[in-house]
């Protein structure tokens, strides 16, 4: 049994087979350590699998292998008649982060203390857990996770209130008055990690739809990817209505072909992630009417889509409309705009090349020399005279590049839908990506009333062990 990524090598929640009362909309969960490795039963375990003999365990806390004896709570001294005294009542529980399972396992029998529990848990907040996985630097990086909360933390450490948020949400029935306020809270803080946002929007997914879109449209405004998980099985009414709130699941969830008009509305909706939107394009291409071929309503929102502020969306657009036409008679080069925009056009290039390899064979390109191998130096690459430069002339359309240099600075323009990226700034002739590990800067000039590419220069930094400051590498969207 694995734990799952909330309690990276922890104690997990199962529900008990059989014999849980509950009420309407609750699911009771019995807490306790994980199973025998590789699903085996407690019966098939050996004689090499028991505990430990209590006599070996040192009994001076000082000693190595100390460990605590376990904890009992009076549970019939405590109230969880009110909010209040619920909250009161996890202070006298004081849960830690080695021994929570263990003292709410040992309460009694009674769904309503269970829901009494949750409920104030969920309604003191403070979720925002900053205590990263860390990578094999050691460095703790938000890309990775959130990790389980130490040992010793106490009840006011946002990492332990966070694993007992996400044991709030199993505990807390449907139909609670205030399920729609707490799962409100958790989605709408920008804040709280993906993990968290995502379970919380899966209790969504069963609510009345009303309040649903409403949870939805708050964890969206938070900028939350995982509030699309609350979509999922929906029906198309209310897909219909997530698109018309720019929630990005509403396409992700769904089909071009039964959904063309909200596909075509979507696809200019700048308030959508550049990821969807390109989705949104690709999906589009496939698109035909009953004679085989694209409607016109969908060839024209493709048709404006090839000049969209996004790379991303724009590659998509270009190849959804490769049927009829050829993706090199859609790349213009840049007549205005400066660096930024010849940056923007090698972005779509490169994008395009990555979707679809053989979408741009034609012989011209841009081939890149490295001319300085110095350390100082970093490297610098100049675009080669002669006939493989053609591309920077005229519209024969074939990237080459002899190493891929402009990685990280295709990558931030292919996320950033337009907006600023960090680390990038843009004069009429120069763009600049300046980064821990890496420099990058692109040269250009401009010739007969269009831009050309004069140089590109690229710096790698070597950074000291350990050193945090370093960006942690992303996977592309794809």
């Amino acid at each position: 049994m694995q734990a799952p990524p909330w309690r990276l090598g922890t104690v997990l929640l199962s529900c008990v087979a059989a014999g849980c009362a509950s009420p309407a909309g609750h699911t009771a969960r019995t807490l306790g350590p994980p199973g025998p490795p590789g699903g085996a039963s407690p019966a098939s375990t050996t004689a090499t699998d028991s505990a430990p003999d209590a006599a070996a365990i040192p009994s001076d806390p000082a000693s190595d292998g100390y460990v605590a004896p376990p904890r009992t709570i009076d549970w019939a001294s405590l109230r969880f008649d009110t909010r209040a005294h619920a909250s009161k009542a996890w202070r006298t529980i004081a849960p830690t982060g080695g021994d929570w399972p263990e003292l709410l396992a040992t309460a009694p029998d009674d769904p309503s203390l269970i829901v009494a529990l949750a409920d104030a848990l969920l309604a003191d907040g403070n979720f925002v857990c900053t205590r990263y996985v860390a990578d094999v630097d050691g460095c703790r990086r938000p890309e990775l996770g959130v990790d389980g909360p130490a040992a010793n933390a106490g009840l006011d450490d946002p990492c332990l209130r966070r694993e007992l948020a996400l044991w709030a949400l199993d505990e807390l029935p449907s139909d609670h008055p205030s399920v729609e306020q707490h799962l409100t809270a958790l989605v709408s803080n920008p804040q709280h990690d993906p993990f968290l946002v995502s379970r919380a929007a899966e209790f969504a997914n069963a609510l009345p739809e009303p309040m649903l879109l409403r949870i939805l449209a708050k964890g969206k405004s938070a900028g939350h990817v995982g509030v699309d998980e609350g979509l999922a099985g929906v029906a198309e009414a209310t897909m219909r209505k997530a698109a018309a709130a720019h929630i990005d699941g509403a396409y992700e969830m769904t089909a071009a072909d039964s959904l063309t008009a909200m596909f075509v509305t979507g696809l200019r909706d700048l308030r959508l992630r550049a990821e969807t939107r390109a989705h949104i394009a690709a999906d589009l291409g496939a698109v035909l009417d009953d004679n085989g071929q694209m409607p016109s309503n969908v060839r024209a929102a493709l048709m404006r889509a090839v000049s969209d502020r996004s790379p991303a969306v724009a590659a998509a657009a270009i190849l959804a409309l490769a049927a009829d036409r050829e993706p090199a008679a859609l790349i213009k080069r840049p007549t205005r705009g400066g660096a930024r925009a010849v940056a923007h056009w090698l972005a779509v290039l490169w994008e395009v090349n990555e979707l679809s390899p053989r979408a741009l064979t034609t012989p011209g390109g841009i081939a890149l020399e490295r001319s300085s191998d110095s350390p100082d130096a970093g490297d610098e690459f100049t675009a080669e005279s002669g006939p493989r430069s053609r591309m920077l002339l005229d519209d024969e359309l074939a990237l080459v590049f002899s190493e891929e240099v402009l990685a990280e600075l295709f990558d931030a323009l292919l996320r950033s839908d337009g907006d600023p990226v960090p680390g990038l700034s843009c004069s009429e002739l120069t763009c600049s990506l300046e980064r821990p590990d890496v420099s990058i800067r692109l040269e250009v000039r401009k010739r007969a009333g269009a831009y050309e590419l004069v140089s590109i220069h690229r710096h790698e930094r070597t950074l000291a062990p350990g050193d945090c400051a370093r960006p942690f590498p992303r996977p592309r969207d794809r």
